[in-house]
Order: C-alpha cells, then sequence, then structure tokens
C-alpha cells in the first residue's frame, strides 16, 4: 500500500506542476479531449499498477495475464518511451504511460472485475481522443505483440 500511496500523491504533484501545459495542450488541440478524462485516466494508475501486481500472484490467473506486469514496469521506467516526460511536458509524457498500463489492463480485464474493466475502457477513450493516433497505434501493437508473445511463450512452456 506504501508505494500505491506514494504514487498517487506524485502523481497529483505532476498534476498540480503540469496542468497549465496540459491545459495548452488541449486548446492547441482543438478541445477534442476531456482534460478531466485524461487526468481521471492518470489519477487511475496506482489502482490500475495494484490490479495487475495482484493478477501477477494470483495463482488462478492465467499464466499470460500473470507475466504483463513486468512488460508494462519495464516501458513506464523507460526514459526515452514514445512522449518522454521533461519539463513543460510532464502529464504529456504521462499520457502515453496511461495509455499502455490501461491497455495491457484491458487485455486482461476477464481476470478483474467488470467495474474495474469499464473504467479501462472509458479511461482509454479520453487518452485516445488526447494522444497522436501514431502513439496510440504504437501502444497498441505494442500491447498486442506483448500480450501474443507472452501467450505463445507460456504454452510453449506449458507443453514441454
Amino acid at each position: 500500500m506504501g508505494l500505491q500511496l506514494m504514487m498517487a500523491r506524485g502523481i497529483e504533484q505532476m498534476i498540480t506542476e503540469g496542468a497549465a501545459d496540459l491545459e495548452a495542450h488541449h486548446a492547441a488541440n482543438g478541445e477534442s479531449y476531456s482534460v478531466a478524462g485524461v487526468l481521471e485516466a492518470i489519477r487511475a494508475l496506482p489502482v490500475v499498477l495494484e490490479a495487475l501486481d495482484e493478477i501477477t500472484w494470483d495463482d488462478n490467473a492465467p499464466p499470460a495475464a500473470r507475466a504483463l506486469l513486468p512488460m508494462v514496469v519495464t516501458y513506464l521506467l523507460r526514459s526515452d518511451d514514445l512522449i518522454p516526460s521533461h519539463e513543460g511536458q510532464i502529464l504529456l509524457g504521462v499520457m502515453d504511460d496511461a495509455y499502455l498500463t490501461h491497455r495491457i489492463a484491458l487485455q486482461v480485464s476477464g481476470v478483474m472485475t467488470s467495474r474495474q474493466g469499464s473504467a479501462l475502457a472509458r479511461y482509454l477513450e479520453h487518452l485516445s481522443a488526447a494522444l497522436p493516433e501514431t502513439v496510440v497505434g504504437a501502444l497498441d501493437e505494442m500491447a498486442e505483440d506483448a500480450f501474443l508473445r507472452i501467450t505463445v511463450e507460456t504454452e510453449r512452456r506449458s507443453r514441454g
């Protein structure tokens, strides 16, 4: 619970520091997305990561679902991801992280509660409206490729 609280507080600090940048991005994009929806998706990161962690340790969860958290964490820790976070685009740099996290969680939403699954779809809708189409496409491809690779690998291991 300590890490979740720390992440939540860190996200609130990022929102405070980056709100003006997000508002400027919103205005520059013709107000084509909901700032409140994007912030809701970003604020949900700690809870979604905790749910992925619970799946990782759940012996009853499908092996492929259990193996996805490390892939998400690896992406989150990269400083050279699709939209890097740096001064002047702190929240913009977190939007791709949030999108990939929610997208991966949606891949395994059958293991999560239905309430979590419907929230994930809503988060993805807000984030995909705010992110460039090329970034959304690349993140979707990354999520699908990872899930396919992990599924194939876990099936191979279970047979051999």
